[in-house]
């Protein structure tokens, strides 16, 4: 499973806007699960709360 972290992450087609960043470590990581035979879950991008967490 593949699961992001922060308030500052956008979707990697996402425009960012200030104090944003794509989130370009799921594209890379999904693609490195691939080339292992395995099946990447992409499970988005968690906020900064503990809620998202659960």
């Amino acid at each position: 499973a593949i699961l992001a972290t922060g308030d500052e992450l956008v979707a990697p087609e996402e425009s960012p806007q200030a104090g944003q960043i794509r989130n370009s470590n799921e594209v890379m990581l999904h693609t490195q699960i691939q080339q292992a035979d395995a099946l990447p879950r992409p499970l988005g991008i968690a906020r900064d709360e503990r809620d998202h967490l659960r």
